[in-house]
């Protein structure tokens, strides 16, 4: 009986893990192209990093040092949450993607609302994101190129 509840448990397990692919945080692994040209090719390596291409191939990423990009899926939450890390010299900055679902390939991404702190019309930064919690708003839509 002991035995029996625990494969029954194990079963279910792995029934609820792998039951929807398209919701997998590793499934958006791959290059994305932008439908508009402007979002160019998004590029989200199995190792972690992150590149965006422009229209002609080039990544968008430059500077001395290049900064290395990296991705992170949050999938614990719905909808899932995408957050990339810049790291350039010894300064590192994390900001939020926005959030996204992949749907009959295409990820669908809605990206957060960004605040400034300003002084007398000076912009003095980023404050905060926001991040959305639907796809109601303004949402960009890439298709998987491999």
């Amino acid at each position: 009986m002991k035995i029996t509840f625990i494969l029954v448990l194990v079963g279910v397990t792995i029934g609820l893990t792998s039951c929807d692919s398209s919701t997998n945080g590793d499934n958006i692994a791959g290059k994305w192209k932008g439908q508009n040209d402007e979002d160019g090719i998004m590029i989200f390596y199995k190792n972690g990093v992150f590149d965006i291409l422009n229209k002609d191939g080039k990544s968008v990423f430059e500077g001395e040092p290049k900064p290395t990009m990296t991705w992170e899926a949050i999938t614990e939450v719905e909808p899932h949450q995408l957050y990339i890390t810049m790291t350039a010299g010894n300064k590192t900055e994390r900001r939020p993607l926005g959030i996204y679902k992949i749907k009959n390939g295409k990820l669908i991404l809605s990206e957060p609302m960004t605040y400034h702190r300003t002084l007398g019309g000076l912009d003095l930064g980023i404050s905060r994101y926001e991040i959305p919690k639907d796809f109601s708003g303004i949402v960009k839509v890439f298709e998987r190129m491999e």
